[in-house]
């Protein structure tokens, strides 16, 4: 077996098992994707961020816009993130819920 391939395995075990812990294996695998991008652009609670650097982002680029927009809503009706006040769209900001693993359930 490919050395590369083994780690890569055992990689993908520790993520799992990781998701397992925090509570993010009750999310879709896109919602996840959605989870990732949003924390490698944010550094903490109430951090803001704009959809469209979301939606550029390589673990969501390869989402189609109604299905980047739905799992944006359920992160939002999860709330994992909010609208910022004022805005209805566009700009959001992280919730307490997605740095403290309290992640909602599908």
């Amino acid at each position: 077996m490919n050395d590369s391939l083994f780690h890569l395995a055992k990689l993908y075990e520790l993520i799992a098992s990781m998701e397992k812990d925090l509570g993010l294996h009750t999310l879709s695998e896109d919602e996840r994707a959605m989870i990732y991008a949003i924390t490698s652009v944010t550094a903490a609670e109430g951090a803001t961020f704009l959809s469209a650097d979301i939606k550029k982002h390589s673990l969501c680029s390869r989402m189609s816009n109604p299905t980047f927009y739905r799992n944006l809503k359920r992160l939002l009706q999860k709330d994992l993130i909010r609208h910022v006040k004022g805005k209805k769209t566009g700009l959001y900001e992280v919730a307490e819920g997605l740095f403290s693993g309290k992640f909602g359930r599908s």
